[in-house]
């Protein structure tokens, strides 16, 4: 994977002293504000590939993570320092993170009004294979909703192609919880809930419905010949 870039860095795994440099980066990024919260980064040390990127002068100008699910590598958490943006840092960290990953199949989330992550994307040949959406509200798990809504374990719905869980986007043919629905709605039994029929209102949930309140997200795959 050919990589061009007008600053050249090295890369190294995250640590514990980095949390300061590492965090300030994250807060910065628009799409990590929908989910990150202080407590990730912990998570991030102990599960995955937490890489950053360094310069010559041995700034922390960089960072991604990327967790190894179920066959396949998902990207989240790329920031990159807000002074040097738009010098290939990003791609540079991705093209390293799937480089050495070991993984056939990469995927990868990105806002669809965030121009330089969807580019990024592209760039590196990833192809759109999903289209999700976001709102935010209460918090609470399906079993609360399933409650307050009386709906019931129903079958799997046709013609859904993934669903979001953790913040990561999967195939449906991974999901192994119930289904809960009535005549307009179908849940999941994800974090946060993921609307797979319908809409719902007032509530934190990813689905396949344009909301009002919607933030578009456009999940992307690579597959890779090792």
């Amino acid at each position: 994977m050919s990589i061009t870039s007008r600053v050249r860095v090295t890369f190294d795994r995250v640590r514990a002293e980095d949390r300061e440099a590492v965090e300030r980066l994250l807060r910065l990024a628009p799409e990590l504000s929908l989910y990150y919260r202080p407590q990730l980064f912990d998570r991030w040390l102990r599960e995955g590939d937490f890489i950053k990127a360094v310069d010559a002068d041995g700034n922390l100008v960089g960072v991604i993570h990327a967790r190894h699910l179920e066959g396949y590598l998902w990207l989240e958490g790329i920031a990159v320092s807000p002074d040097i943006r738009r010098k290939g840092i990003a791609r540079q960290l991705a093209s390293y993170v799937i480089s050495s990953s070991g993984e056939e199949v990469v995927r990868v989330m990105a806002h669809e009004r965030n121009a330089p992550s969807n580019q990024l994307a592209l760039s590196l040949y990833f192809k759109p294979v999903d289209y999700v959406y976001f709102c935010d509200g209460k918090d609470v798990q399906a079993k609360e909703i399933a409650e307050a809504l009386r709906l019931r374990e129903v079958e799997s719905p046709k013609g859904v192609p993934g669903y979001v869980d953790d913040w990561a986007w999967r195939p449906i043919e991974l999901y192994r919880g119930r289904f809960l629905g009535s005549r307009d709605i179908i849940i999941m039994e994800t974090e946060p809930v993921f609307v797979a029929v319908g809409d719902l209102d007032g509530y934190r949930r990813f689905g396949r419905v344009r909301a009002a309140c919607s933030e578009g997200f456009i999940v992307y795959e690579l597959r890779l010949r090792r």
